[in-house]
């Protein structure tokens, strides 16, 4: 305790309810910490200072130079450190205060409490038991080194202290609660119910105790017992939350949402509007599933308080995933409207108005993402997939430009620019992003099959069929690239035992119409018309519209000597590609042959 606490207390209600207050921010630390060393000099003649102050001399230069008025002057300069939270700086001030007066078990104390701010336990243990040396049977002193061990963890050696701590101060709530919570922590829920029990009967009326008491018994899986005990906590204080949320808990444990509901309803409808209780209804709503409840709960809290926008956050990152896009959109829409908006927000609402395919809105949705937002890259390129979306293809080569120049960090920004110039019909562009991507992933994917599918586009069918090899040296699961290797062996008729083995083992992966084209072809090749005949017309079940698979199969019933049907599947690939000049001949001959 502070020696002569009338001298000093009054001293620090004058110094930091008026100073602090008024003159910390006018003037400044350093001209404050000036008066209050002036203070200091003009207030150490009053008698009765202590340990602290102490009597001093009649000078004032010595009565500033005496170790004890040091002590004053170093403890109230920590003050001032720790009101800005300069908290290391209030340590070193503490830290001389006490070389100064070192029999001082307030400055002790006072640096204890310090360091338990900064979270240093171990540092505010070892000030503690210093403090304790001049004062071993202190049980306020013992009852905060219980508190320190405890924060470290160390259980038994808590209990020993707080147990000492009742035997000096055997009403000490605050020793018997933190010795229940050490022993249930040590694993002795029995012993910490019996310890709250002895609590209860020195002191019957304490609140903490009781509920602390039913805390227990919860955790025993003693319902009736818990629910007893906070039934009759809240007849007697009807507004106590903790009680409240205990009894929800209890009845959860049971399984009985709707009665838990229902007491987080009465206790909202009686006590007025709780943010904690209706945190917990939001909570076993969402475990329900009740989610339209649930957002009407969430949008009724107050947009700028950080702990709701965070549940909104957690809620709308939920419903994404759940892909309730109207949902998503209502919690996305009420954060991006909050002041200030929540982070990412317009991001997130974006995407959700994206995936309802409300162009415009996202459009809009998006480009309010601020450029230090973390989601701003993506921003960009999700603005170009709208804009594509809304048949602006030059705004969309624009995002996209703009994201790769704000980092080029990914290949698939390359392929999709190279797509937005193919969709402008500019082949040469697209090769040119193309190539500028391989430069920075020459082993990706995605760019390489895109460049190869674009040299075949333009003739290069040698270039088309290297490339498409080095896609299989990347990735020899690739079924597309498999699928073109294989069909371009069956167009020049070479290679065919590597060609079927390609495309078996893509349509291993993926059983697609135009790869059975691909097989059917290969097979008719080979020769086994029987094979390429029920591939083909599996094919062309699944690609009615497709000329190619018509001929091929035209093709195939023509090699077995079935004129008719070959004749119409040549006619049917006309129907849907009426300038294939070498098909008309074709038919031309077949339809000859039969008269």
């Amino acid at each position: 305790m502070p020696p002569n606490s009338t001298d000093i207390q009054s001293r620090l209600v004058r110094i930091f309810d008026v100073m602090l207050s008024d003159l910390f921010v006018k003037c400044g630390r350093l001209f404050l910490l000036v008066l209050v060393l002036c203070h200091v000099g003009c207030q150490a003649g009053a008698p009765g200072s202590g340990d602290i102050s102490g009597r001093l001399s009649s000078s004032q230069t010595s009565r500033l130079a005496h170790p004890e008025s040091l002590a004053w002057a170093n403890y109230v300069a920590a003050r001032v450190e720790m009101a800005e939270g300069e908290m290391e700086s209030a340590v070193e001030y503490l830290g001389k205060a006490r070389l100064a007066d070192p029999s001082s078990t307030f400055l002790g104390r006072e640096l204890g409490t310090v360091y338990a701010h900064m979270g240093d336990w171990a540092a505010a243990e070892r000030e503690i038991r210093q403090v304790l040396t001049l004062e071993p049977d202190n049980p306020e002193l013992l009852l905060q080194l219980g508190e320190y061990l405890y924060r470290q963890s160390r259980w038994a050696d808590a209990i020993r202290v707080l147990e000492q701590t009742i035997d000096l101060q055997p009403d000490s709530e605050g020793a018997f609660l933190r010795l229940v919570a050490a022993r249930e922590r040590l694993g002795h829920p029995e012993l910490a119910l019996e310890t709250v029990e002895q609590l209860l009967e020195i002191q019957p009326g304490s609140r903490a105790g009781r509920l602390m008491y039913g805390q227990l018994q919860l955790s025993l899986n003693r319902f009736d017992e818990a629910e007893s005990i906070y039934r009759e906590l809240l007849k007697e204080h009807p507004e106590l939350q903790p009680a409240i949320v205990g009894l929800v808990e209890v009845l959860l444990q049971r399984g009985d949402e709707k009665a838990a509901i229902e007491v987080l309803r009465s206790a909202l409808v009686r006590h007025g509007d709780s943010d904690s209780l209706r945190k917990h209804l939001i909570r076993i709503l969402i475990q329900q599933e009740s989610w339209e409840e649930a957002i009407s709960e969430m949008l009724s809290f107050d947009g700028g308080d950080s702990e709701n926008i965070t549940m909104l956050r957690r809620m709308g990152l939920v419903l994404i995933e759940l892909e309730r896009w109207s949902d998503a959109e209502t919690v996305w829409y009420k954060l991006a409207k909050s002041n200030p908006p929540a982070t990412s927000a317009y991001y997130f609402l974006g995407l959700v108005l994206e995936q309802q395919e409300k162009w415009e809105d996202a459009l809009s949705a998006f480009g309010k993402v601020e450029a230090d937002d973390d989601t701003f890259p993506d921003s960009l390129h999700h603005l170009a997939y709208v804009s594509h979306n809304l048949e602006k293809t030059e705004r969309a080569i624009q995002y996209i430009q703009q994201r790769i120049a704000l980092a080029p960090d990914r290949p698939d920004l390359f392929d999709f620019l190279a797509a937005l110039h193919d969709s402008e019909e500019n082949t040469l562009e697209s090769m040119a992003v193309l190539r500028r991507g391989l430069a920075l992933f020459p082993d990706a994917v995605k760019l390489l099959y895109h460049l190869g599918m674009l040299k075949e586009r333009i003739g290069q069918s040698d270039e088309a069929l290297a490339l498409m090899r080095e896609v299989l040296e990347s990735d020899p699961t690739h079924a597309d690239a498999m699928n073109y290797i294989a069909y371009h062996s069956a167009e020049q008729n070479v290679n065919l035992d590597e060609a079927l083995r390609l495309i078996q083992k893509a349509l291993e992966q993926e059983r697609q119409p135009y790869m059975l084209d691909t097989l059917g072809w290969v097979q008719y090749r080979l020769g086994h018309y029987d094979d390429a005949r029920a591939t083909l017309e599996e094919a062309s079940l699944g690609l009615d519209e497709d000329a190619v698979i018509f001929e091929h199969l035209g093709y195939v019933y023509a090699a077995l000597g079935m004129r008719d049907e070959a004749i119409a599947a040549f006619e049917r690939s006309l129907a849907i590609s009426p300038d294939n000049q070498s098909l008309q001949l074709k038919l031309r001959w077949l339809r000859d042959d039969s008269q």
